[in-house]
Order: C-alpha cells, then structure tokens, then sequence
C-alpha cells in the first residue's frame, strides 16, 4: 500500500499551498486493533514503529497519565521514520490538577523532555476538563510560563460539554510568537 507523507491542499482549498495536513489517530498501542489493523502476532512492543510507517503522526495520550521522560521519548523516535510526528498532551497534574496555576516546574519539565523529539514533535496538546471555565487572566499567566523559544504549536482543548458548538470551536492553534489573548479560546464560544 502507498501513501502519501502529507497532503497538501491548494489556494483552491481556501488553504495554503505549503499547508500539512497530518492525519492520523489518538494513540496507537490498542490490542484490540490486532487483526484488523496490526498483525495478530505483533507484539506491543512494535506496535509503534508498525503504525508509525502508515499514518504520519500520533496523538499520545501515554502523557495525559504520566510525565514524559527523555529516555521514553528518545526511544519512540528511534523507532519512527523522519517525517513521523508525535502530539504529546500534556500531563493532568497541568491541565487538570493544577488547572494550569503554578504548574511552572511540571510545564518546564514537560516541555524540557518534549524538546527530545526534536523535528519530530508535532504538537503540544493542552487538554483542558469540561469543568475548566473560560479565564483570560489564568491563559495569560499560564502562557507566560512556556518557553520562549518553543517553536511548536499550542492547542488548548475546553473539551466543554455544555458547548451546542462542534468541538473544533475550541481548538485553536497558538503559535507562541503570537501570544495574545485572543488567540486562544477556552470555554464556550462567545463565553
């Protein structure tokens, strides 16, 4: 089977020539995906560098529930071609624990593994609770806190369910040379 890296849409699309876009799914360690999409005797192990040479990228949700390290994150882009790209969500004890209030150590150390992957990181994905309500003050103080020099994009994700608007409402990317408040919504549109 071939596939493409990426597709690219054109100025016909409404979207930029150079645009990406990346499809692929949020995580990819599921046994119960072994006979329809991995081999039956695929061990886990090689779960990821099986996938990783079809879709080109993963939501991995592994980071949700427990800190990155460098070494994890070494050895799974080890196993990925180049062009592969990896979306890390950022630990609970962030974005649900601390509701992204003095989180500054667990935000750098975060961010400090995910600088691993190098060319390879597609993504930060800041998963926010359905109860996190709408404040600009917080977002501020909060985007304040990542680094600087972080070229990756952001995406802050309300996950609301009081929202009637589909949930891609909510999810905005931030570019971090681009911080300002209207950049990124969280909460309910027009909250």
């Amino acid at each position: 089977m071939q596939r493409p890296h990426s597709a690219s849409l054109g100025p016909g699309d409404g979207i930029a020539a150079a645009s990406r876009v990346l499809v692929g799914t949020s995580g990819y360690n599921y046994t119960e995906w072994k006979g329809s999409f991995y081999p039956d005797t695929l061990s886990s192990k090689k779960m990821l560098s099986f996938y990783a040479a079809r879709p080109p990228t993963v939501e991995i949700n592994y980071t949700l529930y427990r800190m990155p390290t460098e070494r994890l994150l070494a050895g799974w882009s080890e196993v990925t071609p180049d062009h592969f790209r990896f979306t890390l969500k950022a630990p609970r004890r962030i974005t649900h624990d601390a509701r992204l209030r003095r989180c500054e150590e667990s935000t750098a150390a975060f961010c400090g593994a995910a600088q691993t992957l190098g060319a390879k990181l597609g993504m930060l994905l800041f998963q926010l609770p359905p109860s996190f309500k709408k404040d600009l003050a917080v977002l501020d103080d909060f985007l304040a806190v990542l680094p600087p020099a972080d070229p990756t994009l952001l995406r802050a994700d309300s996950r609301s369910r009081r929202s009637a608007a589909p949930p891609s409402s909510h999810r905005t990317p931030v570019s971090p040379r681009h911080r300002t408040r209207s950049a990124l919504r969280v909460g309910s549109p027009g909250a």
